[in-house]
């Protein structure tokens, strides 16, 4: 493998105390993990939001077997949603989402963790041998870890922040690496172990080595190919190069399955964390080869929401044609407004038209 470098809605409506703390801060989960899923009306979101709705339920009764049941049958049937996410995604998505203590009281913020760890801690006791179980235990730090430190840039990091941030992404690796040989089989094993090796920055050989087992284990799984470019954006040390030769590498191991999709995907993400409207100046992607990944995945998976973001990608290339193709099969747009474009660049777009984002606050 060619290979460069240079938030499950968690409920914690435990029995006991605090019941206005808690009551607050689930409410707070609960709909911060439901708010992508009500931004639109599409068949996309509107999966997604019964699939967190199911999780949510079962594991705040802690019917744990049937959570597992269902956790495990979308792994192994590989099931696709209307845009052709595998529909495991938004199970774990939900959970690195949601995992979150939304207030500010130190104490409170404690107590919250605590008791994140016991609920699961529930759930790893009546079935040692769940990976799902245990990926969710671990995720609990990595959350916790960025809950503490924050979304802002290194240099706006409190001092005090780092150690206890590294301590927990620290504790997450330990108990994903004690309980490799039951989780493992499960992919998102894989992705929560290189969301931590990028954040603790692992030396390139160890961190291409966990990477390749993970895609020689898991090879059509996307959040694991997802969680690897962000590990080359340039704000984790990487370059456009990186990005351009792994996107490539991707479409390789993939290519019987999602034809040139996986670049498709890969560049969408890299649109949405990286670069946004200047990925055609700044990084090394090829049109071209984008072009053909989106025709591939539109072949399998024509959903409106993959048809209104492909439009938005044409119409910033500069690809006029390609850009009144995608046009022609949209409809009704507006129920895509901020979730995947705005109105009015979208109406540019339709005019044929590349926005002059300088007029745009937002990319």
């Amino acid at each position: 493998m060619l290979f460069y470098r240079n938030g499950f809605v968690e409920i914690l409506l435990n029995r006991g105390f605090l019941v206005k703390i808690r009551v607050k801060y689930w409410a707070a989960a609960l709909g911060a993990s439901l708010l992508v899923s009500t931004a639109s009306y599409g068949k996309e979101f509107e999966t997604r939001r019964a699939l967190s709705k199911e999780a949510s339920n079962l594991f705040f009764k802690e019917e744990f077997e049937k959570l597992d049941a269902l956790l495990n049958n979308h792994l192994a049937s590989g099931e696709r949603s209307p845009s052709g996410i595998w529909k495991a995604s938004p199970l774990y998505g939900n959970a690195d989402n949601s995992l979150y203590f939304r207030g500010e009281d130190p104490d409170e913020r404690e107590w919250y963790w605590d008791n994140a760890r016991e609920k699961i801690g529930r759930w790893t006791k009546k079935y040692p041998t769940s990976p799902n179980a245990h990926v969710y235990y671990a995720k609990t730090f990595v959350s916790q870890a960025w809950n503490i430190r924050g979304h802002n840039t290194a240099d706006k990091v409190k001092e005090e922040d780092w150690k206890p941030f590294f301590e927990n992404l620290e504790k997450a690796r330990v108990y994903l690496l004690k309980h490799k040989s039951i989780s493992d089989k499960n992919p998102d094993w894989f992705v929560t172990m290189l969301n931590v090796a990028n954040f603790q920055q692992w030396p390139d050989k160890e961190y291409a080595k966990l990477l390749k087992e993970a895609l020689d284990r898991h090879p059509l799984y996307h959040e694991i190919y997802f969680a690897a470019v962000r590990h080359l954006y340039p704000k984790w040390g990487g370059n456009p190069a990186a990005i351009e030769v792994f996107a490539q590498d991707a479409v390789r191991r993939t290519k019987d399955v999602e034809g040139y999709g996986m670049y498709a995907r890969i560049y969408w993400v890299v649109w949405d964390e990286q670069y946004g409207y200047k990925v055609f100046k700044e990084s090394y992607v090829d049109w071209p080869t984008w072009q053909h990944g989106i025709d591939d995945v539109l072949k399998k998976y024509p959903d409106q929401w993959n048809l209104v973001n492909f439009f938005k990608f044409s119409c910033f290339s500069g690809d006029k044609q390609k850009t009144q193709e995608l046009r022609a099969k949209i409809h009704n747009p507006e129920q895509y407004y901020g979730s995947a474009i705005s109105k009015d660049i979208f109406a540019e777009c339709s005019q044929g038209k590349i926005p002059d984002m300088s007029k745009y606050k937002k990319k």
